[in-house]
């Protein structure tokens, strides 16, 4: 990934936040976190208001920041030296723990060993609910009432994503959502560089590249399970039902078998390897779908980048992905009291805006994208991001379910089979949907 500068200063951005050190904060009605959930231990003040003097930092603390790739290191010492120097009771120490799963890893020997755990740390949007519900995730809704976030100003599908059981325990900090991105320089040799808008146009693109060009249109990671959910959920189906109980991908079945004739014939590549983007990268293929935080990864002087939202099939949605922020639950409370502060810090509006031109991941707040030259300033950078944010309010949650990723994973290779094999697809299909429930049904 390119490395950006950092085009300003990041300690303003703390100077419009509230903050608890030393002063009695009250959130305002209506336009703040809700508080007072079942279990919480701070008290009535005796006005029928509450006592947030629990959350206040007293005294110095150093607390630690677990953040993922190294790669982001420029930022993140940045983001915490500039917290460090605005205020004086709080010093973070930004740490580099490795990717997703090495932080998983990590929590999972700290919470058992009892010591070691940080007081904010990066999360992958999905894993989040397991968290929840082991109770690693601390409940978010008095340390955001407390430090007076307006959570309404908060991207609709981000925060939905970070909210469980009428809580929040996450804040949005990368938010993603899949993409296509397309060889815009060889398609026009062929006025093929229009991206087509609904199925019926996909299906007849996929084709003509195909025949125009003797390559692959579109190169699909078949077991990434983050793409294949939003085309269940385009198509019409439902990984998991809302209550839980069973899946309901049968509504999409007919869209995946149109998909599967049209990967047997070849104009779209389903593969089970790795490097999608590096096949894209060689001219190999004219389009993927991936991450819109792969804009980086795309960029190239072979050729003009094209970048598109998902057709419309019964629906055209992308789901939330990326990275989100939660604070461990078996803390001490003056940690989770200073970790509290720097979170409302870090996911800031100012702060967030710098970290989307820094990664070409979603900004956050609905005060930044309605702002036309603070946008401006993240398409001076990435352009193409215009696409997404013309469709912010299309990026939904995604089903919130500790099952997840066991479903999604049987229905990725069972996806596979069908597209790949010499097998009956109908068997397979249903094969596949036993399988699911099976898991749903906690075996």
């Amino acid at each position: 990934m390119k490395k950006r500068m950092l085009a300003v200063l990041l300690v303003a951005a703390v100077m419009a936040m509230g903050t608890l050190s030393g002063c009695e904060n009250k959130p305002e009605e209506g336009n703040v976190a809700s508080s007072g959930k079942e279990g919480q231990t701070n008290q009535d003040s005796g006005s029928g208001e509450k006592d947030y003097t629990m959350y206040q930092v007293t005294d110095p603390i150093e607390i630690e920041f677990w953040y993922n790739g190294s790669t982001n290191a420029e930022f993140y010492d940045k983001v915490a030296a500039d917290f460090n120097s605005s205020q004086d009771l709080i010093t973070v120490t930004a740490v580099c723990a490795g990717n997703y799963n090495a932080i998983k890893e990590k929590i999972v020997a700290a919470q058992t060993a009892g010591t070691g755990l940080p007081a904010i740390c990066a999360i992958n949007a999905p894993s989040l609910p397991t968290y929840v519900e082991s109770g690693v995730a601390e409940n978010l809704d008095d340390y955001l009432a407390a430090n007076e976030v307006d959570t309404s100003d908060f991207v609709k599908g981000f925060l939905d994503q970070a909210t469980l059981h009428g809580s929040v325990y996450g804040l949005p900090h990368g938010p993603s959502a899949v993409v296509y991105y397309y060889n815009k320089t060889e398609l026009e040799k062929h006025g093929l560089e229009k991206f087509p808008q609904t199925w019926d146009e996909f299906k007849k693109w996929v084709k003509d590249v195909y025949e125009a060009t003797g390559k692959p249109a579109v190169t699909c990671a078949g077991l990434d399970g983050g793409s294949k959910y939003n085309m269940i959920l385009n198509f019409g189906g439902e990984l998991i039902k809302e209550d839980g109980s069973t899946t309901n991908v049968d509504p999409s079945k007919q869209y995946f078998m149109e998909y599967r004739d049209l990967v047997k014939a070849g104009y779209i590549n389903w593969t089970l390897e790795e490097g999608q983007m590096n096949a894209f990268l060689a001219g190999e293929t004219m389009a993927i779908d991936t991450s819109c935080t792969d804009y980086d990864t795309l960029m190239t002087d072979d050729f003009e980048l094209g970048m598109a939202w998902p057709y419309m099939a019964e629906q055209n949605l992308s789901t939330v992905a990326g990275c989100f922020m939660f604070m461990p639950a078996a803390n001490d409370q003056k940690i989770k009291n200073a970790g509290a502060q720097f979170l409302v810090y870090l996911t800031s509006a100012d702060v967030n805006l710098e970290w989307a031109k820094f990664s070409s991941y979603i900004t956050t707040h609905y005060s930044t994208i309605q702002d036309e030259a603070k946008m401006e300033a993240i398409y001076e950078e990435l352009p193409l991001l215009k696409v997404v944010y013309e469709h912010v309010d299309d990026i939904i949650l995604k089903v919130q379910n500790k099952y997840y990723d066991s479903v999604i994973k049987v229905f990725t290779n069972g996806l596979a089979q069908i597209f790949l094999e010499d097998v009956d697809g109908d068997a397979a299909w249903q094969a596949m949907v036993d399988e699911m429930n099976y898991i749903l049904a906690g075996n």
